[in-house]
């Protein structure tokens, strides 16, 4: 990159998201931001330093999360279900989706919110709601939670 302008801001030799701690002044605002940003986005799609940041990931927890945050994952659940994730605040987060059969993929968390919201909204008192919530909470992986009683 040929300077155009004066250098007016410090810029890692290597980047932050790699552990670069380094700083240097040879590159201008602009030049450092779009060289940067390129850089970076080459990197965290590269499968060789991907792996290589996740098998260290125990001898550099800090860089590694610093790396991964907002890294999107996806897997093919046994039923042919396509799960995504994505690794944010130092854990992997299940993203809601379509499910098998027309069910509805969720993560633990936002499943027993949205059962919460849901019962709320179909007129359910605080102690049936918080019941509901219990027996979930009680639920062996993949149990299904009836509701309502069907004719």
């Amino acid at each position: 990159m040929r300077r155009k302008g004066k250098a007016e801001s410090q810029e890692h030799v290597l980047p932050q998201c790699i552990g670069g701690r380094l700083k240097s002044n040879l590159l201008c605002r602009t030049c450092n931001n779009e060289a940067g940003s390129n850089l970076v986005a080459k990197l965290k799609k590269d499968p060789g330093v991907i792996f290589a940041v996740e098998a260290l990931r125990n001898t550099v927890p800090e860089l590694s999360a610093a790396f991964l945050e907002g890294r999107a994952y996806r897997a093919r659940a046994g039923d042919g279900t396509v799960l995504n994730a994505v690794y944010g605040k130092g854990r992997l987060r299940l993203l809601a989706g379509p499910g098998a059969n027309g069910s509805l993929i969720q993560g633990t968390t936002e499943t027993r919110k949205s059962i919460g919201k849901h019962l709320q909204k179909l007129g359910y008192l605080p102690g049936e709601v918080d019941s509901f919530l219990q027996r979930f909470d009680s639920l062996a992986e993949d149990s299904p939670l009836p509701l309502c009683q069907y004719p």
